[in-house]
């Protein structure tokens, strides 16, 4: 009697193991297919900036994302349609989104002397202290002519300067 009782116990011992094993296996096999095939925003999260900017949420990095693409197609519209009616004969552009870190360019290879370049603060400088001073865009400063820097000059102006002549700070601007 006492081995039927306990060839009993270890029947009722085995069902149970096999019963928990199967459960286990089951619960394992349902959460793989139904947490793997729920798509996680982050995992489209750029893996190229989580050591620059880890974003806990990027829903807002991938809509600066796509707002950076718009700006760069406008851009390259913008680019192409001055291109086209010739009122400029090389353009480049560069933006960078702080935030997210993308950027977007047109003709980024483009090459400028920096002499071209090294006008534009002082002219943003000159255009805002206009704010400021209404009237300083129409002072003018007469031009004596004692350095001749068109010699210098790889592309001459259109329109050179006249000795003696005095000009506007807006058409000095202008003709930089």
């Amino acid at each position: 009697m006492l081995n039927f009782i306990n060839h009993h116990k270890d029947k009722l011992k085995e069902k149970i193991l096999f019963t928990v094993v199967v459960s286990i296996f089951l619960g394992l096999g349902v959460g793989y297919f139904v947490f793997n095939n729920t798509i996680s925003i982050n995992d489209n999260c750029p893996p190229d900036l989580k050591f620059i900017k880890p974003e806990d949420d990027c829903a807002s990095f991938i809509n600066a994302t796509e707002k950076i693409q718009d700006l760069q197609d406008d851009l390259k519209r913008e680019v192409n349609g001055y291109l086209g009616t010739k009122r400029a004969d090389r353009i480049s552009v560069f933006v960078r989104d702080l935030d997210s870190q993308r950027f977007a360019y047109i003709n980024e290879n483009e090459t400028f002397y920096m002499a071209s370049l090294l006008k534009v603060p002082l002219a943003i400088a000159y255009y805002r202290l206009a704010e400021i001073t209404p009237d300083l865009l129409d002072q003018k400063i007469s031009y004596d002519g004692k350095e001749d820097q068109y010699s210098l000059q790889t592309i001459q102006p259109p329109e050179k300067l006249v000795v003696g002549k005095a000009y506007t700070v807006q058409n000095l601007l202008h003709r930089a």
